[in-house]
């Protein structure tokens, strides 16, 4: 569903011999622009979740991860971005309302992943 294919957004796998594209390309929402504010590369319906942290865990479950492995990656998630809301706010190239919107978004999310944590 990515419509913006160009070359920043391809990826290539293997050698010189086997060469070939990724078949993801660009996964990363685009989450500062409101007609990209997607939560997830993966496509789901968020109407049979409580909210995006019940999805997360969910989405542990159905890669058969037991709760302790899906703790362990809520808290790595949490960890590496433990100043992206911050670190968001000073880039220059990105517009300010961009900036709030995505460090508004990135301090709701980890709420929602620290719940699951308690």
């Amino acid at each position: 569903g990515n419509g913006d294919l160009h070359l920043d957004n391809i990826a290539l796998l293997g050698g010189v011999t086997d060469c070939r594209l990724a078949p993801v390309y660009d996964p990363s929402p685009m989450r500062a622009w409101p007609r990209h504010n997607l939560l997830s590369a993966i496509p789901f319906d968020p109407a049979g979740y409580a909210n995006h942290g019940d999805y997360f865990v969910e989405l542990g479950h159905a890669f058969d991860l037991n709760e302790t492995k899906i703790s362990q990656c809520l808290e790595q998630t949490l960890v590496a971005t433990a100043d992206y809301a911050e670190r968001v706010l000073i880039l220059d190239r990105v517009p300010e309302a961009q900036r709030l919107q995505l460090s508004d978004i990135a301090i709701a999310e980890r709420v929602l992943l620290e719940e699951h944590l308690g």
